[in-house]
Order: C-alpha cells, then structure tokens, then sequence
C-alpha cells in the first residue's frame, strides 16, 4: 500500500512530483525513452559537413525524417526526427482511436509529448482563466517557482500585458536574421501595427541564455529540431529524472495503467505490463492521474465500465502561414541564431471572439524536404526553390482558443478503444489574411493560397475531457481537481481544463499540478492515516 501512485510522466506528472518529491510514491509509467543517451555538443551544420554518420540523426534509418514529403497528416518536425519518434512509439498499442476526423496524438514517451515541445512558457492570465473556478492569483506562487525551477530567457515588451509577470528572466535567445529583421521592422510600423490590434514581442522560452547549476547555456548548435536532451533546453523529462532519484520514490516503467477502483482501504490501480500484456494491480491511499487528456478521459471511463456518456473535447485549431524574408533570399542560412519560435504574435481584435496567439519561427535546422509542404510544386520544382528560398524561410502557427462544444467528444468503446467525433473551425482565414497584408509591410510575402489549416488533432493541444468545476457533467472534478465519482482520485491534466486560451498549456498544465498536489500534501498531513 503506497501513500501516493502518480501515473504518467509527462509535464503535468512533472509538476506534481515538484510537490511531492521526499512522500512515499509510485510512478507508473510506460516510459518509452529515446536511443540518444548522451547530450550532443556540436552545431547540426559541422555535422552535416563533416560527420559520414549524419544519416542517423537526421534522415533515421527507417528515413524518418522523410515522411512528410508524401504524408497525408504532415508530423510536426520534431517528432519524425529519429532521436525523437519514440514520443509516438507504441501509439495504439493499448487502445486503437476510431475517428474520421481528428487525428490524434498521445505518448507513452519517458516525458510524455513535452519531449517534443517548442519551450514557449505561457503563464494563464484572469483573461485566460475565464470559465476557470480558480483564478491567476492561484496559479501565481507555483509559476514563481517553475520560472526559477526551468529557467525563462524573455524580455519586457509589448507582449508582458498578455504574458503577466516573470521575475528573474535571463536575456533573450540570440534571433535569427530573419526574425531580426522582422522585430526590427515592427517597431518602426508598431503604431499601424497595433491599430491593426496586432502586438509582437519575443517568445518566453524554456531556454537558458545563461549557466545554472549543472545545465549550460544556449550554444546555438541548431539541434532542437533533432534532439530532446540537450541541457540549456528544458524538458520535463529532466525533472522526473531528478525526483526518482529520491529514494522514497519509486518509479516502474513498463507498466500501462488501464484503470482504478476505489473501495473503503483505499484505490486498486488495475494494469498491465507493457511488453507482456499481464495484468498487475497495484494499492494506494491516492492515486494521481496525469495520462494526458485523452488518456486520462479514457482511464475515467475505463474504471467506470462506461461505454454511454461521452466526454467533451477541445483543441486548438490551427494554421500554417509560410513566409519568405525579401532581404534574405539567396543569402547563406544563418548558422548561429536560436532555430525555435523567437517571436510571439498576438492578436486582441473584432476578427475572432478571444485573442489568437501566433508563433513565429525562423527556417534555420529542419531538413530542406521539410519545406515541400509549404509550396504546392513538384519535389523538384520545391527543391529548386528552396535551395534560394530556405534562408529567407519562416512559418507563422496561429492557434486559436476553444470552448466546448456539443459536436466533438470521445466515447468508450466495448473492448477499451475509443471513439473521437470532431468538427473542424470552419470560419478560419480573415485572421490570416490580415497577417499577411500587414507582414507584407514589413518585407515579409506570403499569399493566402500558401496557408495550412490542419486537420482536427494536429496541433497537439488537447483539454476537457473531465473539466474542473462542470458539476452539470457526469464526469467533473472540483477545484482541487478532484474527480467526483471518487474521493481519492486527482486529475492533474490537460483533462481538467474547462476552456483552452489560444496560448500552449504545457506551463500551466506544471503549475496547476503543482497546485493540486500541494493541496493534497497539505491534506495528507492533517489526515490521520486509518
């Protein structure tokens, strides 16, 4: 009997274990890790130049790295390079996802999805809290400690009214020429630019420009893309590796959680071990769910035998808007400037009902057949352009808020699969053509035919499924995350929340969890053990 089993271990497992680190606790997991053990410290051009085994990190032997040239569902760049698909290993080898129309991703990764993120720190202001029962000054003490616990590079500008604050910033990453070029052409046009109701500042970044402890700082090696280990880009990863070192805490991986019973002695976690498929049970006094949002729903039901009631489900549409930089055609690619999202946009205006978040990136790293999606060419036509175009590359992601609604939902299915019903946005483009008429000012093209709506699914941000403070709904949990069918079951995920704000929610996923498991620590040593 443990005091505590956390299951998962993805960012929010990483946050409440920031709480419960040195509490008697079992992590299970499956923890798929990658097959790069140790941290590579040269820049991806030196290797594309010099090393005979390139082949390996960027191209994968199965050619990885290639899938989106013909790919129905193109995968976001980093999750096809070959040190980092095992996020996806083992997709749908516990449970098969039906739909039509949503394409969905879960991880069963050491890390979860976060091993694959873009480090944008995005703490949830009042404004994003709306529909929340918890508001930012809640939030407020645990994104203090995540911002001295991850370590933010940023800068005060005309984005911190959004952002909220962040003691302690480091300096920004070093941009690219291109994203130079296009900060320095918006604050000369800030005044027309902000009358459009469009503000820009830089990214908030998980990201050290400075040393700390043991993790250096941004070398500007162009590896992100390729690699999810290296130490001045945070990974949640890091923390769970640090909190099992702990000795009262243990962790087994191997092992997928498929559901829970609670009776009066306490919670019975019902799984099975990965490679065998045998069954194991496992007891606890709390049990704390943090198996991402789609999973974490279909655990509920799972425990519930539930195959009726469908829970709800958001995503943040979005699209894809490809830029060419006017002053950078033709130039070399600009070896050493930050490869990521440099630039935030933000748009707080009457085209959209809530503010839309755009996250601009530079094209420095990915791999020039990477940028065949973006032009609608033939390979060889695409791999003329791009040899001028690559250098004056850059994408714009515009993810849009999400609210509940009736249409889109998943349901369990007799057997244990799931069943996902979603209906895409379909009022999106206004926004976009407004960015590319007012980016066009600023020596950036792009034509509104060039632009990407992807596919429900594809943009990985998914919230809802159990929605904190939804009493109307069979399945809810309260404030303290608690889930209502089950005295002693806390959800920490994605699952939890009611609304999804345009901004990612993998920083506020970490601080709510360090929210609940601080309250359930405080519980558990005012609660005499029986």
């Amino acid at each position: 009997m443990h005091e505590i089993i956390v299951v998962g271990s993805g960012p929010s497992a990483a946050g409440a274990m920031l709480e419960l680190k040195g509490r008697d606790v079992l992590i299970l997991d499956v923890g798929n890790r990658s097959s790069l053990k140790e941290e590579i410290r040269r820049n991806l051009f030196r290797i594309r130049e010099e090393d005979p085994d390139q082949d390996r990190l960027l191209i994968g032997e199965q050619f990885e790295s290639l899938q989106n040239v013909s790919a129905k569902d193109a995968v976001t760049v980093k999750l096809k390079a070959p040190h980092v698909s095992f996020v996806l290993r083992d997709l749908e080898r516990f449970f098969k996802i039906e739909s039509e129309d949503f394409n969905p991703y879960i991880s069963h990764a050491f890390g979860g999805l976060a091993n694959a993120w873009g480090g944008g720190a995005y703490p949830f202001t009042d404004y994003d809290l709306r529909g929340f029962p918890i508001d930012a000054k809640a939030l407020a003490p645990f994104y203090a400690r995540l911002d001295a616990h991850v370590g933010i590079s940023g800068e005060a500008d005309d984005l911190s009214e959004y952002m909220g604050p962040c003691a302690g910033m480091q300096p920004p990453v070093k941009m690219g020429y291109s994203a130079a070029h296009l900060m320095k052409a918006y604050t000369k046009a800030r005044g027309r630019m902000r009358r459009r109701h469009l503000s820009m500042g830089r990214t908030r970044l998980c990201v050290l420009t400075e040393e700390r402890e043991d993790r250096r700082a941004c070398a500007y090696e162009n590896l992100s893309f390729f690699t999810c280990n290296s130490s001045y880009f945070y990974n949640p990863a890091f923390t769970m590796d640090e909190v099992i070192r702990d000795p009262k805490t243990q962790y087994r991986s191997g092992i997928f959680v498929d559901s829970f019973h609670e009776e009066k002695g306490g919670i019975t976690v019902r799984a099975r071990e990965a490679a065998s498929g045998k069954p194991r049970e496992f007891r606890c006094r709390k049990l704390v769910v943090a198996a991402g949002t789609i999973g974490t729903g279909r655990m509920v039901l799972n425990s519930f035998a539930d195959t009726v009631t469908r829970l709800p489900l958001m995503e943040n549409a979005l699209s894809i808007t490809p830029f060419v930089d006017i002053r950078s055609i033709g130039r070399e690619v600009d070896r050493f400037g930050y490869e990521g999202g440099t630039i935030n946009l933000m748009y707080d205006g009457p085209l959209w009902e809530d503010k839309v978040l755009g996250a601009f990136s530079t094209y420095i790293s990915p791999l020039r057949g990477d940028a065949f999606t973006y032009f609608p060419f033939s390979a060889k036509g695409s791999m003329a352009l791009t040899k001028y175009v690559l250098p004056a590359l850059s994408v714009m992601l515009m993810f849009y808020p999400s609210r509940m609604r009736p249409e889109n939902y998943m349901e369990l299915q007799p057997g244990g699969d799931l069943k996902i019903n979603f209906t895409a946005v379909d009022k999106l483009g206004k926004l976009e053509r407004r960015v590319i008429r007012s980016f066009m000012r600023l020596g950036f093209l792009s034509a509104p035919f060039l632009v990407q709506y992807t596919r429900p699914g594809n943009s990985i941000h998914y919230a809802g499924t159990v929605p904190m403070g939804q009493q109307e709904l069979p399945y809810h949990v309260d404030t303290d995350c608690r889930l209502n069918r089950a005295r002693n079951v806390y959800l920490v995920d994605g699952s939890v929340f009611p609304a999804l704000p345009a901004k990612n929610l993998s920083y506020t996923l970490m601080a709510n969890a360090m929210r609940v498991a601080h309250g359930l620590k405080n519980h558990l040593d005012n609660v005499p053990v029986v």
